[in-house]
């Protein structure tokens, strides 16, 4: 951390007015903290406020939607499914909300900070669901105080910082950025993370609050979790803007939109389907929270752009100083006046005499617009046209033709050979500037449209790359990152015909987990997901090369072991329950262990199911004998 930002955080943070949570939240936060916590003290403590009830709740039922599980209807209900980390985010997030409505900078618009915050966190609540980089409930939190620094600087340094706002509208982004670096030292998103570190929210999320609104910065490997969540933090920037903003409804956003989306594996319809649910949560969450609600946005306009390359391509006309001319005249006097009047108007001029010369210099340097005379010596305007024409270059460039025979053969005489359009003499400096901002139109359509093109390639590019990794994801468990059910069948399927076909052994290891209720029941799920992350880290680093640890539900875990024969495989087995006994998982006044079955495929199965029926019955054999053993 540089000192200017040092310096400014201590400020901040020995600041009376620094954006803090109030005494609820505080007590929420502290009991997250212990791991050992009660439930029943934290449930007590949070019954209290009756409004966090309900949009706890709420959030709860909106994380366990389309699981197929009974609404949630109770505080103890929403801990269990929610757990500690998200319970302590969101006491956070929801009392600065309810408690910075105003304050002392007239210039920022606190209703409109926390109604944009609000979308940002639904967005990237869904985001996080579909793109499987983080629980919904704790995406909701992060989007919820993505743009706390802000908050902070408002509320601490109100006048510097309505004097940066009434230069830069919060839709100029980096030119507010810039403003807040030149004044303070860093940029909002900065500040934020370093307030949120603070606040004890976890490096995974703080990194992607940093780095979201240039994502590029983020060295993170592609694909991977920090990867996937800055690019989808910043997607769900891009919909809250869309959502909020008028004016940042361009073609220019949408096909950040469709970057943004593209590298978090989201298609097209996926996202105006995404922005569409959000519109409509975030007016539902808004007018729960007293926040104001304008019209929605009918994301469906997203696709109309994506549809019409003529709104890609509308923006300001081209500047005639990015633009090169070469005029082409045998008469020197001609030639002269022309050059001034196309210098005034802000072009480049490159010249030639004759049509020969032209041809050469288009070559070696190739202009945008060639503005010739018809009739020269050596090569006249027409066979020049065709010429260029052939070339590469040549191909693309807007031409003007000059001429002094205007009737309709010489006319479809030269569109023929390839010009544009023609200037009738004697030329007129009007006349010759309207036709030449014409072709810059041209010229500039065609560039957006190529610009257009090559952002589209590279985003089916990234699409495909994403459908890729999103594949490689749809087979494996997020919690411990082994190979899921999915995944086991189709292996168990292929290895069990390759043991036919070769007539080799193939046996299976049903592994569950001793006691794993009890260390939810009495340490909660976090402390669970502890135990199931130690416990596959552990079996995978006790089976050879060839063999497959999956986790198929639960505390369940196959092992699939290719040429080994039931001897070996139970030897495997052991080896796995002394590995897992030296962790000492306590549940209780019981130590955690694993019970296992093993099976080896023999001519009376039929298939590779009944393979794991008989480990799994000899699992159930073992633990009626006691538990951690090998059957």
């Amino acid at each position: 951390m540089n000192m200017v930002k040092a310096d400014l955080l201590a400020s901040i943070r020995s600041s009376p007015d620094l954006p803090s949570p109030n005494e609820f939240a505080r007590r929420v936060i502290r009991l997250t903290q212990d791991d050992k916590v009660s439930y029943a003290l934290l449930e007590e403590t949070i019954r209290v406020d009756p409004a966090f009830v309900a949009r706890l709740i709420k959030l709860a039922n909106s994380a366990w939607q389309g699981s197929g599980g009974r609404p949630v209807v109770s505080v103890k209900g929403a801990l269990q499914i929610l757990g500690l980390p998200a319970i302590r985010n969101l006491a956070l997030g929801f009392s600065l909300l309810s408690g910075y409505r105003k304050g002392p900078c007239p210039q920022f618009d606190y209703q409109g900070f926390w109604s944009r915050s609000l979308a940002l966190a639904l967005a990237f609540q869904a985001i996080s669901s579909r793109a499987r980089a983080a629980p919904s409930d704790e995406a909701f939190s992060v989007g919820l105080l993505v743009n706390i620094g802000a908050l902070a600087l408002a509320t601490v340094f109100p006048e510097p910082y309505g004097h940066i706002l009434a230069q830069a509208t919060l839709a100029n982004k980096g030119k507010l950025a810039e403003l807040e670096i030149a004044r303070f030292g860093c940029h909002q998103w900065e500040l934020g993370a370093e307030l949120l570190t603070g606040w004890g929210l976890p490096k995974i999320y703080v990194d992607p609050v940093c780095f979201h609104q240039h994502p590029e910065a983020d060295l993170s490997p592609v694909g991977s979790r920090p990867y996937v969540l800055t690019r989808g933090l910043a997607l769900a920037a891009t919909i809250a803007d869309l959502l909020l903003d008028p004016a940042s409804r361009t073609p220019e956003k949408v096909l950040e939109l469709y970057r943004h989306g593209a590298r978090v594996s989201l298609e097209s319809a996926e996202l105006v389907a995404l922005g569409k649910q959000v519109a409509t949560d975030w007016h539902e969450w808004a007018n729960s929270f007293g926040l104001r609600t304008s019209t929605a946005f009918d994301f469906s306009w997203v696709e109309q752009v994506a549809a019409d390359a003529t709104l890609l391509s509308q923006s300001a006309p081209e500047d005639p100083a990015s633009l090169r001319v070469l005029l082409v005249d045998d008469e020197r006097s001609s030639r002269m006046y022309l050059k001034q009047v196309l210098q005034e108007a802000g072009y480049k001029v490159m010249e030639a005499e004759n049509g020969r010369q032209a041809l050469a210099a288009a070559l070696e340097n190739p202009p945008d617009i060639v503005v010739t005379d018809w009739v020269m010596p050596v090569m006249d305007g027409i066979d020049m046209i065709k010429q260029l024409r052939k070339t590469p270059t040549g191909a693309a460039q807007y031409i003007l033709v000059i001429t002094a025979q205007t009737d309709e053969d010489h006319l479809v005489q030269a569109f023929d050979a390839g010009t544009n359009d023609f200037i009738p003499k004697p030329v007129t400096p009007r006349v010759l500037l309207a036709r030449l901002k014409a072709g810059a139109r041209s010229i500039h359509l065609q560039r957006e449209t190529e610009k257009n093109y090559r952002e589209l390639q590279d985003i089916a590019a990234e699409l495909s790359e994403s459908n890729r990794r999103l594949q490689e994801m749809s087979v494996t468990d997020v919690l411990t990152g082994c190979p899921n059910r999915r995944y086991a069948l189709e292996r168990l399927q292929q290895e069990w015909s390759g043991s036919t076909r070769r007539q080799h052994p193939l046996s299976c290891l049903v592994v569950d987990i001793d006691w794993f209720k009890e260390i939810n029941d009495l340490y909660g799920h976090d402390r669970g997901d502890q135990v199931l992350r130690q416990v596959s880290e552990t079996l995978r680093a006790g089976v050879r090369t060839q063999d497959v640890v999956c986790r198929v539900g639960g505390d369940e875990f196959w092992v699939i072991c290719p040429d080994a024969d039931r001897v070996a495989a139970a030897a495997c087995g052991q080896r796995l329950c002394d590995a897992i006994n030296k962790l000492a998982i306590d549940a209780g006044d019981k130590r955690c262990g694993i019970s296992v079955g093993v099976a080896q495929r023999s001519e009376s199965m039929a298939d590779p199911q009944s393979l794991i029926n008989a480990a799994d019955h000899n699992l159930y054999q073992a633990k009626r004998e006691g538990r951690g053993r090998v059957k």
